[in-house]
């Protein structure tokens, strides 16, 4: 994205306000970066991995700030961690909740792993988790979903051209002989 930006001032346009993106691209980090940066970064932001049945992070309220997470069954953690990995440069947030809580809860079968035999359940997330957390609830909004599909025109337009027009190979080597074959495909671009 950062490339994106580079090559819109190089060209003198002005930078955007608002920048749609595949969900390959949208992150956390990237979000953060854009709302550095002055711009909004549109698109999907991937679901959490989850655990077969289990529920994911995202079926848990965290408020990182205060260090406190509510499972999906109401009951809020007994236990936060904060473990920072020096190497890789991120933190993390470990919540565990009370083994009392958790034997009795009618959710445990959809909360807690069964193959490791877990007696309480136990939560890691990152911290731009709640971050991530704002973007999947905009997602699911009826407005954000009507902006997106600006979006949906985007790819079906790009996918028309790389499958019908073969954009995606150069047909020449060479910067300039590239650039031949792009003004060719000027009309294509523009709807002519």
């Amino acid at each position: 994205m950062r490339d994106a930006l580079a090559a819109h001032e190089q060209g003198g346009q002005d930078k955007p306000d608002e920048t749609f993106a595949d969900a390959g691209y949208i992150s956390a980090p990237a979000l953060e970066v854009a709302e550095a940066a002055g711009y909004v970064l549109t698109g999907p932001i991937p679901a959490p991995p989850h655990s077969g049945a289990r529920f994911g992070s995202d079926a848990f309220e965290v408020d990182l700030p205060n260090r406190k997470a509510t499972c999906p069954a109401g009951k809020l953690n007994s236990e936060c961690s904060r473990i920072t990995e020096t190497k890789i440069q991120a933190t993390y947030y470990y919540f565990a909740w009370s083994k009392a809580d958790c034997i009795m809860c009618p959710l445990k079968d959809q909360c807690l792993s069964k193959t490791k035999r877990q007696p309480f359940r136990t939560l890691q997330v990152g911290d731009k988790h709640m971050l991530a957390q704002e973007r999947r609830i905009l997602c699911k909004t009826p407005e954000y979903q009507r902006r997106m599909q600006r979006r949906s025109g985007i790819e079906g337009t790009h996918s028309e051209l790389a499958r019908g027009y073969g954009i995606r190979r150069a047909r020449y080597r060479g910067l300039e002989k590239t650039h031949l074959q792009m003004q060719s495909h000027q009309p294509l671009l523009h709807g002519a």
